[in-house]
């Protein structure tokens, strides 16, 4: 005979199965849900995203321009990733809207307007740096903070490299390696071995036959007043090194005639831009030669200690 408590645990069995099977049944129809709900999430942040760069690019072609801020604080974060914060740049440009510095902005604000301003702005930076630990956001944050180099600023660059560049092509053409090395370079255009848009930069492919030409004729002819410069001065350094019996005043005499006849060969050179190898080269010819210097000092000196 079955007793009233083991029916009871059989009862209670049964339902717990039931249970069991129907949660097992609506199991996929709740993924399926959630699966749904994800992707109804996805598509509004699809659209919010589609919807803050339009905004963006409404307010570019209206201002002409973009600030940093502007853009990190318009996109979402899943928008700033390093591939798509350059294809947003990049389509910027193609659509003609500048980036730019906030510093570098140019909107008349009453000075009411700018207070209440600066004072939001102070806070907000307190706040990001705060906070802030993605790298692209603060990568775009200190790019806004780097004041870009106007026209005026890139000319005077140049102009001070060009004139670094020019020093060390007056002290290396002080040396007889410096000068000699240019007359090489021209008696192997002059052959035809070597083309003259390897030495010179205003020279290039884009020029036609007759253009290259002339300025070959050019600069050959420059390399002969030089050569006939050097000429003489080997003749002063000659002089000044193999005769022992020179005066002071004498030997001041040479030193000046060879200083005044450096500058001349500098001053024929100097307006022909030479390419950065050449320039290059004859410092590492000079640094071979001292090199070599040393090494047969350091030979002599052993050898005199040793005897």
């Amino acid at each position: 005979m079955t007793k009233k408590s083991d029916l009871k645990k059989d009862s209670t069995a049964a339902k717990d199965e039931k249970a069991t099977a129907k949660a097992d049944a609506g199991a996929p129809v709740l993924d399926s849900q959630a699966e749904q709900k994800a992707g109804e999430g996805d598509k509004q942040e699809k659209n919010i995203s589609e919807k803050a760069m339009k905004a963006l690019i409404a307010q570019g072609k209206k201002q002409g321009f973009l600030t940093y801020d502007e853009i990190n604080t318009a996109l979402p974060d899943d928008m700033m990733s390093t591939e798509q914060v350059d294809e947003t740049l990049m389509l910027f440009d193609d659509l003609g809207i500048d980036i730019i510095d906030e510093n570098n902005r140019n909107v008349t604000k009453t000075k009411s307007k700018k207070a209440v301003l600066d004072s939001k702005t102070d806070e907000a930076d307190l706040t990001d740096y705060g906070s802030v630990t993605d790298p692209v956001k603060m990568y775009l944050r200190e790019m806004g903070l780097v004041t870009l180099l106007s026209r005026e600023g890139e000319v005077e660059i140049a102009k001070k490299i060009e004139a670094g560049e020019q020093d060390v092509l007056k002290a290396l053409l002080e040396t007889t390696i410096g000068v000699e090395f240019i007359l090489d370079l021209g008696r192997r255009i002059e052959n035809h071995i070597l083309r003259p848009k390897h030495v010179l930069r205003d020279v290039d492919e884009g020029d036609t036959i007759q253009d290259e030409t002339d300025q070959i004729d050019a600069f050959l002819k420059t390399i002969n007043d030089i050569s006939q410069v050097h000429a003489e001065n080997m003749e002063f350094r000659q002089r000044l090194f193999a005769d022992n019996d020179l005066k002071p005043d004498e030997q001041r005499r040479i030193r000046r005639c060879i200083a005044r006849r450096n500058q001349k060969v500098f001053d024929m050179l100097k307006e022909w831009r030479l390419e950065g190898s050449v320039v290059d080269q004859i410092e590492e010819d000079i640094r071979k030669l001292i090199d070599w210097y040393d090494a047969m000092n350091r030979v002599i000196t052993g050898t005199a200690e040793s005897l």
